[in-house]
C-alpha cells in the first residue's frame, strides 16, 4: 500500500484506502521540522463541543522533551485503529479540512497544530482475518511506548 499525505488524501487518493479493519499511522516526512502552532487547522470544536485547540506549552514540551527528556527520535506522531480504515481517514480528512456533515474523528487531533500537517503522511495496516484492530492497536502503542518511553505525540494513552 503507498503512503499518502493528507494533501493528497483530500485530493482524491481517500478513494485508495480500502474499508477493512486495521491500523493507521500518521508520519513525518524526511527533513520535516515539527512546529507547534497556537490554533488548530481542523474543526474549532470537539464532537463534545469542546475546544479542539490543544495548550501550547503542552504540545511543545511533548516534541522538546519525548518521554523521559529525550529528544523526539521517531517520525510516528499517531497510532489509530479503525474498524473502517476508508471511513476513519475521511473523518480524519474531513476534521483537518473542516469538511460538514462528517462525524468528526478527535482523535489525534494535536497533529493539526502542527505546521505543515497537509504534508504529513498516512500509512496504513489491515488487519489479519482473525485479528482485532483494537488489539493491534493496543499493542502497536504499547511497543511504542516501551521503546521511546512515552505514547506518540498526538496519542494520549491506548
Amino acid at each position: 500500500m503507498k503512503d499518502y499525505t493528507f494533501e493528497e488524501l483530500h485530493n482524491g487518493a481517500l478513494d485508495n484506502i480500502p474499508s477493512t479493519s486495521g491500523v493507521y499511522f500518521v508520519l513525518v516526512p524526511d527533513n520535516f521540522v515539527l512546529r507547534v502552532k497556537e490554533d488548530t487547522d481542523g474543526f474549532k470544536l470537539t464532537s463534545k463541543g469542546e475546544p479542539s485547540t490543544f495548550d501550547v506549552e503542552k504540545l511543545s514540551r511533548k516534541l522538546l522533551h519525548y518521554g523521559k527528556s529525550l529528544p523526539y527520535r521517531s517520525n510516528v506522531v499517531y497510532i489509530g485503529k479503525a474498524k473502517d480504515l476508508h471511513r476513519r481517514i475521511e473523518q480524519y480528512v474531513g476534521y483537518r479540512y473542516n469538511i460538514p456533515n462528517l462525524f468528526p474523528h478527535d482523535g489525534g487531533r494535536a497533529i493539526w497544530q502542527l505546521e505543515n500537517n497537509e504534508k504529513l503522511i498516512v500509512r496504513i495496516q489491515e488487519c489479519k482475518e482473525d485479528e482485532d484492530c483494537r488489539d493491534l492497536e493496543h499493542k502497536l502503542l504499547c511497543e511504542y511506548k516501551n521503546k521511546h518511553a512515552s505514547y506518540p505525540f498526538a496519542n494520549w494513552k491506548s
